[in-house]
């Protein structure tokens, strides 16, 4: 059993790298920080040029971040039509970094686009998809396939713990309660199953609701 981590004494609990991914591998999944929509977001620029938004990802337990617009140039269209790929690539021991990446795909009659590399010391997540026409010298935005929140290819990270409000969660789930209930108090279904009395006497409408209080949908119908 591995654990960690832990004050050292005279250089006996030294950590690498890959310990801290692991750690936090464990708290935080892979994909892309969708706080802001455009976050990471591929778009067309000039000429064969795609930008990538600033923003912010999380593969594997390493983080990579841009403040600003990443450019990637996509190559010149061949003589049929091709899909490329771009992607947000780690590598923990060449470049050790994470990077954008582009993974050409290739020239044919029907085209596909070539799949993320997910093997070793490469992961890429896949953020966008770019169709590439014939002799191509432009990219338009109608070219571009987001992929940033497909969970197989990408997906977005929400954080450590997703906080909400439990009150106001609680309020809502008992509006809808109490709002299901007054429909279901004006017509009781018989034990037969087959007669719909509608209710129009307030002393029984009443005596509903109180017992509500006490019971549920399904014993309502066990009483009946």
């Amino acid at each position: 059993m591995t654990s960690s981590f832990f004050n050292s004494y005279l250089g006996d609990r030294r950590y690498r790298a890959e310990d801290w991914a692991k750690y936090f591998k464990q708290l935080i999944g892979n994909g892309y920080f969708a706080k802001e929509p455009t976050s990471m977001k591929v778009q067309a620029a000039d000429g064969l040029n795609v930008k990538i938004a600033a923003g912010c990802c999380f593969i594997n337990g390493y983080i990579g971040y841009s403040e600003g617009t990443d450019i990637l140039t996509i190559q010149h269209g061949g003589i049929k039509t091709r899909i490329d790929r771009v992607v947000l690539r780690l590598d923990t021991l060449e470049k050790r970094c994470i990077y954008p990446h582009i993974i050409q795909g290739v020239v044919q009659d029907s085209p596909f686009c070539p799949n993320v590399v997910r093997s070793g010391q490469i992961y890429d997540l896949g953020i966008a998809e770019i169709t590439v026409p014939a002799n191509a010298s432009s990219i338009s935005q109608c070219s571009i396939v987001d992929t940033r929140i497909d969970n197989d290819l990408c997906g977005a990270v929400v954080g450590i713990i997703k906080q909400f409000d439990a009150v106001d969660f609680i309020n809502r789930l008992n509006e809808a309660y109490d709002d299901a209930w007054e429909k279901f108090v004006e017509s009781v279904i018989l034990s037969n199953g087959n007669i719909i009395l509608n209710i129009t006497d307030k002393k029984m409408k009443k005596d509903l609701k109180m017992l509500k209080r006490r019971h549920t949908v399904a014993d309502l119908f066990s009483i009946m």
